[in-house]
């Protein structure tokens, strides 16, 4: 494909070169003939007002060329080789430094030079996709969460972490009064983030049957309230309100992603790492615990914070002090639930201290081992964050 667009790309060039030099040809030879009837009249323009010169004819050629790479550096990036491994913010940062790129001489080098800057990033971009999948999930609907405590490291605390249900969540902000045949583009982009991340986490280099695939195909069925399957998830959608319904198909993908997310973002703990058993029995009870913990929450609030500070629940994953707050408050709310619950919340928040060698030997046979709530074999995202660290820009390696 690269090879047969240089190509396709040089041969325009020189047709145009060839165009621009018999068009001042052609041009140079009419003006000797003079103007028309019409126009020594004065009852038309002259079309040779304009000399024609070295500097006119190259500055001609200069604009046909800069367009033509315009055109074939916008093939490379809407190619599928890049748009089904970057997501929809990528896409748009790629964009917004497009004319740095077409800058480029479009030459199979700069082109394998490019594409090879994003294989490098991979691991970066596959994490920071992840991590947008499920801020896009989190951000609008609160009860598309449920929340639980986090790891307490080293060198920063986090108050509470969050999970994505595996049951069922929410989407707003789609909606369609009866005029459109499809969804927006901004809701299919969206659509198209989900299917390359869930099948990242599958294992696979694209989503057998797509949400967009199933959006594209049944929208009219979906609109009048048809429950619909692809690869990943039941949708079911209400376009007056707006609202997309994801039902997961696999939740062991939903926990990759929880896990994916929660490590890279410090409220899981590294997977090496032994911390207590009541860390993980949390983890995963945190669906079960979700309604007496926003109770809790609710009723610390109100009793505590101060007049006109945004609700905990709305405010979480804001920035600032106000997300601060609320990310405190929730980590009361969930301790003073846990230690209800008879789970040691400090014990919880430590990493377990390695044992010696002559505890070790002492240790009855039946001493139980840390919890995980996934093997880890299901999910190589350690591998994934080490192949992240020390990852070129994007464009590094095409500057």
């Amino acid at each position: 494909m690269i090879e047969n667009a240089v190509l396709a790309f040089n041969a325009a060039v020189e047709s145009a070169r060839k165009a621009v030099l018999a068009e001042a040809r052609a041009s140079r030879y009419a003006k000797r003939l003079g103007d028309t009837l019409s126009q020594r009249r004065g009852d038309a323009p002259s079309d040779y007002s304009t000399p024609i010169t070295a500097d006119s004819v190259r500055n001609d050629l200069a604009k046909r060329y800069d367009n033509l790479k315009d055109r074939a550096w916008a093939g490379i990036l809407s190619s599928t080789q890049v748009l089904s491994r970057t997501s929809t913010r990528v896409q748009q940062e790629i964009e917004s430094r497009f004319e740095e790129i077409k800058a480029l001489e479009f030459t199979a080098e700069n082109i394998y030079g490019f594409l090879l800057g994003l294989a490098q990033n991979q691991g970066q971009i596959q994490i920071d996709m992840a991590c947008e999948v499920f801020d896009t999930i989190t951000r609008y609907h609160s009860d598309n969460t449920v929340f639980y405590m986090g790891w307490k490291s080293n060198d920063k605390h986090r108050t509470a972490g969050m999970r994505i249900k595996t049951t069922r969540f929410i989407l707003p902000g789609h909606s369609d009064h009866g005029f459109r045949m499809s969804l927006p583009w901004e809701s299919q982009r969206l659509l198209a983030d989900f299917d390359r991340v869930f099948a990242m986490l599958d294992g696979k280099m694209e989503s057998p049957i797509g949400l967009v695939d199933v959006f594209s195909r049944h929208y009219q069925r979906l609109k009048h309230g048809e429950r619909l399957s692809s690869s990943y998830f039941d949708v079911r959608y209400y376009p007056g309100i707006g609202t997309i319904h994801f039902f997961p198909r696999d939740k062991k993908l939903i926990e990759r992603l929880n896990l994916l997310v929660g490590r890279h973002r410090q409220w899981l703990p590294p997977q090496e790492t032994r911390v207590s058993k009541d860390f993980w029995l949390q983890y995963e009870q945190a669906e079960k615990f979700d309604k007496a913990i926003r109770s809790q929450v609710t009723t610390l609030f109100r009793e505590q914070a101060p007049r006109r500070s945004p609700h905990p629940l709305h405010a979480y994953g804001q920035a600032g002090e106000g997300g601060d707050e609320a990310r405190a408050w929730l980590g009361q709310a969930i301790g003073l639930h846990l230690e209800a619950k008879g789970l040691n919340v400090q014990a919880m928040l430590e990493p377990m201290p390695e044992p010696s060698v002559a505890a070790l030997e002492m240790m009855p046979e039946s001493w139980p081992a840390p919890v995980e709530p996934i093997d880890s074999a299901d999910m190589e995202d350690e591998e994934m964050e080490s192949t992240a660290k020390g990852q070129l820009d994007i464009f590094d390696l095409i500057d």
